[in-house]
């Protein structure tokens, strides 16, 4: 096991009791069992553990690639008709002005930039291929916050409105779908999408002489926990970032829809670009304008007005002021929010799963001090006798056999991981301390039963 794969089992794994524990890392355990024969079939294949062998070289020259790509074009890139003769077949439409900086350059710049761009595609199409391979048997296909959706919906239609549900009983033929588990993926989430993108953005790269490499950056921060935790963080909160973003863009149009109707006269678009001749034009002006500057940017007098008049102005206050409350005060902070609360949350979660680590056994459960006392101390027992991978590599083990050549422990553990039973793990036993090892609350209700009889 990787110790990226140890990482994400010692974060996501159940901590609530010492059963949970005990549950869940049967679940990882199958879940692995099922990765590393997958992973046994594709070692097989001699050209993938040549593969696998240079992945990591791999990785990290992909890495300084981009990063050396980018720090190139940032250094030739210049608007022609400041470094040299201006071209006359710039692309020029009504939206953008395309710079094509490539026209004076010499043949080093075009050499060096094309020839690193074909190994970084290269490397790039190498990355999402292994990526594919390696997490097929891993992957959900579903869309997280379509699942939700659709979960949302069947659930409100059988709880809120049964005789719906009666009259449509292939509703309840719909399986909602469980939440992602242990080493699962889905498909659709951020890191194979952008693994995708990061392909198409390295070849979009070649034929635009290297307007996309910008886009490849974030590759270097996949893994690093700060960005996991942002991602994860956005994805746990994806369905209430939805419905907000959603809430908030139809509040925007009820003030698009009145701006269009009593101040479209305000909106000036020969001098501040503030278009409201439509009401599309106007939405796209009150977003833009509103979200920037709560309205601020927006002129208090009207197209015509001569001189100041207060009476405009006040409704104007009043306007203003309320769409400062309700959109950038109330509905933006909600969001910010909802984020700062999921990062407390996980940095909650990795602060318990810490102190259970340091506090108590995994396996066992008992606390540290009574190893500390009693035994040969907590670190060693952790490590060497209730080590959690030394169990899941002895159920790899026995699984790697045949059933025949299993002895009596082997067989018993086997049958017992078949079943979902956990009685094979030393739940509140460890041997260093002469077996059963009662909790604390357990000990006192004893006592507490013992003093009531006497």
């Amino acid at each position: 096991m990787s110790d990226g794969e140890k990482s994400i089992l010692q974060a996501n794994i159940n901590r609530d009791s010492v059963e949970d524990k005990a549950k869940d890392l049967s679940s990882w355990t199958k879940s692995f069992l099922k990765k590393h024969e997958y992973k046994r079939e594709l070692e097989k294949h001699h050209i993938w553990r040549v593969v696998s062998f240079l992945s990591m070289l791999r990785h990290w020259f992909l890495i300084l690639l981009t990063v050396f790509l980018n720090v190139f074009v940032l250094g030739i890139f210049q608007i022609p008709s400041y470094s040299c003769e201006f071209d006359p077949n710039v692309t020029v439409s009504g939206l953008l002005l395309i710079p094509r900086p490539w026209n004076c350059w010499s043949a080093y710049q075009y050499v060096i930039l094309y020839f690193f761009g074909v190994i970084h595609f290269v490397l790039s199409f190498w990355m999402v291929v292994e990526y594919f391979v390696c997490e097929k048997p891993n992957f959900l296909y579903e869309v997280p916050l379509f699942k939700a959706v659709v979960n949302g919906i069947k659930n409100c239609i059988r709880n809120d409105i049964p005789l719906l549900s009666k009259k449509f009983k292939w509703i309840d033929t719909i399986k909602e779908s469980e939440d992602s588990e242990c080493f699962d993926i889905y498909l659709f989430s951020f890191s194979p999408i952008y693994r995708v993108l990061f392909l198409l953005f390295s070849l979009l790269s070649i034929g635009t002489f290297g307007y996309f490499y910008c886009l490849c950056l974030p590759y270097i921060f996949l893994n690093i926990d700060v960005m996991q935790d942002i991602v994860k963080a956005i994805s746990r909160r994806s369905k209430q970032l939805f419905l907000m973003a959603c809430f908030i863009l139809s509040l925007l149009l009820i003030y698009a829809v009145l701006s269009f109707a009593i101040m479209s006269s305000f909106f000036n678009p020969g001098e501040n670009n503030q278009f409201c001749t439509t009401l599309w034009e106007c939405y796209i002006t009150v977003i833009r304008e509103g979200l920037l500057d709560g309205f601020g940017a927006i002129s208090v007098t009207h197209v015509g007005q001569n001189g100041a008049n207060f009476n405009i102005y006040l409704w104007r206050a009043v306007f203003d002021l309320i769409f400062f409350v309700v959109i950038s005060t109330i509905s933006l902070e909600v969001i910010t929010a909802i984020l700062v609360d999921t990062f407390s949350e996980l940095r909650q979660e990795k602060d318990t799963a810490e102190k259970d680590q340091k506090s108590v056994c995994f396996v066992c459960g008992i606390d540290n001090d009574d190893f500390e006392r009693r035994g040969k101390g907590f670190a060693k027992h952790y490590h060497c006798d209730h080590n959690i991978y030394s169990y899941m590599y002895f159920i790899l083990h026995i699984k790697s056999m045949s059933p025949h050549d299993h002895n009596a422990i082997e067989k018993y553990v086997s049958d017992k991981f078949e079943n979902d039973d956990i009685d094979f793990y030393p739940l509140h036993k460890a041997k260093v301390l002469g077996g059963l090892v009662l909790k604390k609350k357990d000990m006192k209700g004893m006592i507490d039963e013992m003093l009531m009889n006497t």
